[in-house]
């Protein structure tokens, strides 16, 4: 959605931008994932909203271990929800596939490295954010 105002409206819609908080999705439930939503909890404009893993008890005790509202058994059931970027830490040979789903659904995306196994991977990456007008 760019930096401009008129792009994060268009993202965002109706919400107060003086009062916007960050509403994060996070697909993986291992050690970065952790760490990463961890010092998103120290911060006033970002939150954890939801969590998704392959096997839903995995999502369901890191939501409980982090406060995290909402968990899920699949990664498209956290691209129906109410987030406003996906970071990606699902395992490194899915960073692909998955950051795609997220693009499809004009979600912006942070993936942990390697964002793609190989350059191909990393511009289709590119491509699929520009085409879709998120990063």
């Amino acid at each position: 959605f760019g930096s401009s105002e008129a792009g994060v409206r268009a993202h965002f819609g109706d919400r107060e931008l003086s009062a916007l908080v960050m509403r994060w999705g996070v697909i993986g439930t291992g050690k970065i994932a952790h760490d990463f939503v961890t010092a998103l909890f120290a911060s006033k404009t970002e939150t954890v909203v939801a969590v998704a893993s392959r096997a839903l008890d995995r999502a369901q005790q890191f939501a409980s271990a982090h406060n995290v509202e909402a968990a899920y058994g699949s990664y498209s059931q956290l691209l129906d929800a109410e987030v406003d970027i996906v970071y990606v830490a699902n395992g490194t040979v899915d960073h692909v596939s998955t950051t795609l789903a997220c693009l499809a659904r004009r979600k912006p995306v942070l993936v942990e490295k390697p964002m793609a196994l190989t350059a191909a991977g990393g511009r289709a990456l590119a491509a699929a954010a520009e085409s879709a007008g998120v990063f």
